[in-house]
């Protein structure tokens, strides 16, 4: 049985379960710890969209947002019951909606259509659709599966590293090994930093002539890459500039000599 079949299971049972008792089980309590006053324990959580075992690439994100209007409405606990949320929708199975990644669909329809979700995974796709060829849909995992309003103030301690090292790991690499792409993507700089500081896979940034490579492309950006590799072999392109936004259309030669470099 692979990884990222538990995985899906383990998602699908903790959602279902976490809208008929509200519980939060306490392999999760890492996130409520960290965020506190701000981990939106009312919102249905959002681990993962696509599928990890076909995909065209892969990606990590922080976690999702938190308690605007679209996302009370459509996410809260109180409308498990209503199949026009999209918390009514999937809580009784998740991966059954989720592995398709509907938000990305040409004209999605309500629940999806109608949530602030879709915005912001149709603007991340633009980027995703450029490193490959569009035939597959991406797989996109969020290192807390929970919203709050921000990422901010995370201490990398030894639970939130373990937690990742443990339930983070095993499915990025196995969905990267899966992908068409064959290298992770992510955005904002703390996702490199928690993999470069992880105890038991190490992690560690290939120097590249980044000046010269920005210089190639003419580019003048306050944009910053670095290719992260694992010891048995994966790597991620993590870049960040202080906003979580996905590069622009300036950065695709860049990114494809970097996925040559990679390759080669």
């Amino acid at each position: 049985m692979s990884i990222s079949y538990n995985y899906i299971d383990y998602w699908d049972d903790l959602i279902k379960n976490w809208a008929n008792t509200g519980e939060i089980p306490n392999r999760e309590q890492v996130w409520a710890n960290h965020f506190k006053d701000e981990f939106a324990n009312d919102l249905m959580p959002e681990p993962y969209w696509g599928n990890p075992e076909e995909c065209s690439l892969v990606y990590i994100g922080y976690n999702p947002y938190g308690k605007k209007d679209d996302y009370q409405n459509q996410c809260h606990r109180n409308s498990k019951d209503n199949n026009r949320t999209v918390c009514g929708l999937l809580s009784p199975k998740y991966s059954e909606y989720a592995k398709k990644f509907p938000q990305l669909d040409e004209y999605a329809e309500c629940p999806f259509g109608c949530y602030g979700g879709t915005t912001w995974w149709k603007e991340r796709d633009k980027w995703f659709k450029r490193l490959s060829n569009g035939v597959k849909k991406p797989f996109v995992m969020e290192l807390c599966a929970w919203h709050t309003p921000n990422w901010k103030n995370i201490n990398r301690n030894r639970s939130l590293l373990e937690y990742v090292q443990e339930n983070i790991i095993p499915v990025l690499k196995e969905a990267i090994s899966n992908s068409d792409l064959k290298v992770g993507l992510s955005v904002g700089k703390e996702i490199g930093d928690i993999l470069l500081n992880l105890d038991d896979d190490k992690w560690k940034e290939i120097p590249i002539d980044w000046q010269s490579l920005y210089k190639n492309h003419d580019i003048s950006s306050k944009r910053c890459y670095r290719v992260l590799r694992s010891t048995d072999g994966y790597f991620m392109i993590n870049t960040y500039n202080g906003r979580n936004k996905a590069p622009g259309e300036k950065f695709s030669k860049l990114e494809l000599e970097l996925l040559e470099m990679i390759k080669n």
